[in-house]
């Protein structure tokens, strides 16, 4: 169970050790240990701390420490303190062996008695697996054999897993069963980065704590929801993994459909974890860079009201926002030439690159005529100061630590995102498209996406009448 600390105020975590399997891959060297750096600079790391990583190349302890130190002065997101840097340098171990071979475990719980002893971390272990999904359910499997996973003596074992989740709906439940076989749902972590950034935190305060916001976010108010992730990038690199995965996988059945879940999910009963996550569950290649879909929740508060979700490389802007549009006051009270300028009234979320929150109202230029113009209410986390020393794990990671759960994604909640985007992956494997809806470099994306939203008397939020893609066809 978490402890208990006062509304407001994070905690230091206590006592642990953390075991990076996949230690020389980019996740550890651009976020991990940057983001522990920044915990450290925050005070919210214990001095009774250990980072053990695992790859299969055999190298000393002293050598692993050097190359973590260069990663540091490299990838760090704020000046490196030395002497700061110097305290977890001294806590860095290395592990040498294959994840699937049974005798590398033996070896890693030899390794973590001997920290516990040195670092005094009390047993708590910490396992990060920043490897490839195909080695998830292997690695734990492997790590229960070898009671690496066994809580005992009031210390607890914990387990991180990067999306994907599996690629459907049947490769999710199994791997949610293989887990399951070896560890308590409550030990395992399903890390989503999109839920570190500040915006998406501040959502649920935004609704929850605002007695201006949550009276009106509903279907009687909310004409339509709009959630957008847009890459200037291409697959770059990354066409291997993405060949088998596309946009559907990689970006909207994870990131997106747990920002759907923060704008429609009911009020929790309290901000513990589970009450939380109870609340959410509620040019060859034919693998799409793009998509857009448009999808309903069907309880009472959204009955009706379209949310329209796209995302997509190689576009025309890079940003991720949320933007819910509400509806058109019932009365037009001004001359038919003002009546024409009302435009509806929005809220905008906005996530990367820039995080704040915006709110569009319309209000009457100074002057005898009544000509509206709009208005724009918002704010900027750079307000607040430097926002820039951070990865986006750093909340994620600090949580972990301390066993609060809420912004983690469950078994069921994976089980359930899956069974909504299953269907769709089942039909395009099914009846490809004769005339696949590709789109140019930099563009807003295909034909087909605006027609999507069109045909509902409805265009993208941040796209121009002008940018739409010539040619609207059905796809």
């Amino acid at each position: 169970m978490p402890e208990a600390s006062a509304p407001g105020v994070l905690r230091p975590a206590g006592p642990c050790a953390i075991v990076i399997f996949g230690a020389a891959g980019d996740l550890t060297k651009r976020k991990l240990l940057p983001a522990l750096y920044n915990l450290k600079v925050n005070g919210l790391l214990p001095r009774e701390l250990a980072i053990v990583g695992v790859t299969r190349k055999e190298k000393s302890h002293e050598q692993f420490r050097a190359e973590q130190s260069q990663d540091m002065r490299d990838f760090a997101t704020q000046a490196v303190d030395e002497a700061l840097w110097g305290e977890l340098r001294r806590g860095l171990y290395y592990q040498a062996g294959e994840f699937t071979d049974p005798a590398t475990y033996p070896k890693l719980a030899a390794l973590l008695e001997e920290v516990a002893r040195t670092h005094r971390t009390g047993g708590n272990v910490l396992f990060y697996l920043a490897v490839p999904p195909s080695f998830f359910a292997e690695i734990a499997e492997r790590l229960g054999a070898a009671g690496l996973l066994r809580e005992a003596g009031g210390a607890w074992r914990r387990v991180i897993i990067e999306k994907p989740f599996g690629r459907d709906l049947e490769s999710a439940r199994e791997l949610n069963a293989r887990i399951g076989g070896v560890v308590k749902e409550s030990q395992v972590y399903r890390i989503d980065h999109y839920l570190g950034k500040e915006t998406v935190q501040n959502l649920m305060v935004f609704r929850f704590a605002n007695g201006l916001f949550e009276p009106i976010w509903n279907r009687r108010y909310v004409d339509h929801v709009q959630i957008k992730v847009a890459e200037t990038v291409g697959v770059e690199d990354r066409g291997n993994y993405y060949e088998t995965a596309g946009a559907l996988r990689d970006v909207i059945q994870t990131h997106m459909f747990q920002l759907l879940a923060l704008v429609a999910m009911e009020p929790p009963i309290s901000f513990e974890a589970d009450a939380v996550r109870d609340e959410k569950v509620s040019p060859t290649s034919a693998t799409e860079t793009y998509a857009a879909v448009k999808l309903f929740v069907e309880n009472w508060r959204w009955a009706g009201i379209p949310f329209y979700l796209r995302s997509g490389k190689r576009l025309a802007t890079r940003d991720t926002e949320i933007m819910i549009q509400f509806r058109q006051p019932p009365l037009m009270l001004f001359e038919e030439a003002a009546a024409r300028q009302i435009d509806p009234n929005r809220l905008v979320l906005h996530i990367q690159p820039d995080e704040g929150i915006e709110i569009q109202i319309k209000a009457k230029r100074p002057g005898p005529a009544v000509a509206l113009t709009t208005v724009k209410l918002d704010f900027s986390y750079k307000d607040f100061g430097d926002t820039g020393a951070a990865t986006g794990y750093e909340r994620l990671l600090h949580d972990i630590m301390v066993g609060d759960g809420t912004l983690f994604h469950r078994a069921d909640m994976v089980e359930a995102a899956w069974t909504v985007a299953t269907p769709i992956l089942d039909l395009w494997e099914s009846l490809p498209p004769r005339d696949f809806p590709n789109y140019p470099a930099g563009s807003w994306g295909p034909a087909a996406a605006d027609e999507l939203i069109q045909r509902d008397g409805r265009t993208w939020w941040g796209q121009s009448p002008s940018e739409a893609a010539p040619g609207l066809t059905r796809s």
